[in-house]
């Protein structure tokens, strides 16, 4: 059967799994640095304002930084040497990611915030297919950027009419990251489906660089063990038994 991470719904990736084998360049568009939401930019500058997501809860799947999370050392929950604390940072398109020109406005008149950015401005709309999944309306109003796959960093570049911010469908869930960075530097970015099998049949919403993959029992916001400053994941290799791995960096969508 088939299970989709990834829809157009209000009720985007609030994921209740059903029971299923387990599973260029354009003109005009906007260039913005990566900026640090706790320590340093992604390209590696420092930063001095901080800001924190909120941390999970236990009512609705959560996978944001817990209020804790700073630049300082702690200890990972398998017993190995000190690892830094997890970066907490900020993405969008710049002159490096490849944009993509679409000829129609994919929203359809509609948009919900996107569930991989913590900003209230930034936006999904349209159809899984369409690869909208967090879009920011550029200068001039008559155009938009949105992120296709963060990991690739790949973008699309469409027309689009402002939409009526009273009219943005509240998140329902906390925010997730598009793609995270492992302390090996493999990166490992959000899937739309699990088709796959996996170990003891569990799921996997983050498919890596390497081919391995981020395990998770069921929601895709429990990919991630959040809960002290150094963030962990179950990463599998060739469908064998995960591993506890430390993630150096969670990458979400915003300027």
């Amino acid at each position: 059967m088939y299970r989709t991470a990834i829809t157009s719904g209000a009720a985007a990736l609030l994921l209740v799994v059903s029971a299923c084998g387990s599973g260029a360049d354009s003109e005009g568009t906007p260039s913005v640095t990566e900026t640090s939401r706790v320590s340093t930019t992604e390209g590696g500058e420092s930063e001095t304002s901080s800001t924190q997501a909120p941390s999970s809860s236990s009512s609705v799947p959560s996978s944001t930084p817990s209020s804790s999370t700073t630049a300082s050392e702690s200890e990972t929950s398998g017993g190995d040497a000190a690892a830094p604390a997890t970066q907490v940072v900020n993405v969008w398109v710049d002159d490096s990611w490849k944009v993509e020109e679409v000829d129609e406005d994919v929203c359809g008149g509609s948009a919900y915030q996107s569930q991989f950015s913590t900003q209230d401005d930034v936006y999904t709309c349209g159809a899984t297919a369409s690869s909208a999944l967090a879009c920011l309306d550029d200068d001039g109003g008559d155009t938009a950027t949105c992120i296709a796959n963060g990991q690739d960093r790949i973008a699309i570049h469409l027309p689009h009419q402002p939409i009526d911010p009273t009219k943005v469908s509240k998140r329902e869930a906390e925010a997730i990251p598009l793609y995270v960075e492992l302390t090996d530097g493999t990166t490992c970015g959000v899937l739309a489906h699990d088709q796959a099998q996996h170990w003891d049949d569990m799921f996997s919403w983050y498919g890596c660089s390497d081919d391995s993959e981020l395990l998770t029992e069921e929601k895709i916001a429990d990919t991630f063990d959040d809960d002290e400053q150094t963030w962990t994941v179950e990463r599998s290799t060739k469908q064998g038994k995960p591993v506890e791995t430390p993630v150096a960096k969670a990458v979400y969508a915003g300027k």
